[in-house]
């Protein structure tokens, strides 16, 4: 792909500190993200808090990784379609901020899949499924993937 994506998509993105903190009070409230509401979606969502936190304490990022992050020259932003109750997202989305903490031209925004269904449906798995979590790069002066 070498879609360019429009920089609205950006309005509702989230840093990965204001993602945790929405997924928590969300949780207080008894709520998961998104629209739908189950109990399932809730139990996963207290499930992904607990993995998120431990894997904040016990990322090792492997010498490879950091060095081809490190050399990441151009200001890229790195855009993750997710959900605070996907399992996938919950192992994922830590060591995506892990890295992108590594290079200052790295800018990471999270956006919920469900708030977002127009960005989420130019990304559909196998051009039918919105599955998350994805990650799309960008270019962050021209938006060009």
């Amino acid at each position: 792909m070498n879609n360019i994506l429009d920089r609205k998509h950006l309005q509702h993105g989230m840093s990965y500190q204001c993602y945790r903190k929405l997924i928590g009070q969300l949780l207080l409230l008894g709520k998961a993200t998104g629209p739908n509401q189950s109990e399932k979606l809730l139990e996963f969502t207290r499930t992904n808090v607990a993995t998120m936190q431990g894997l904040d304490k016990t990322i090792r990022i492997t010498a490879d990784a950091e060095r081809l992050t490190r050399s990441i020259r151009r200001p890229q932003t790195w855009i993750v379609i997710t959900e605070g109750w996907c399992r996938d997202a919950a192992h994922i989305v830590p060591v995506l901020h892990a890295l992108s903490s590594l290079n200052f031209n790295i800018e990471l925004s999270l956006v919920l899949r469900d708030d977002n269904p127009e960005l989420m449906d130019q990304y559909l798995t196998n051009g039918t499924s919105r599955s998350i979590p994805k990650l799309v790069a960008v270019n962050s002066h021209t938006m060009e993937e």
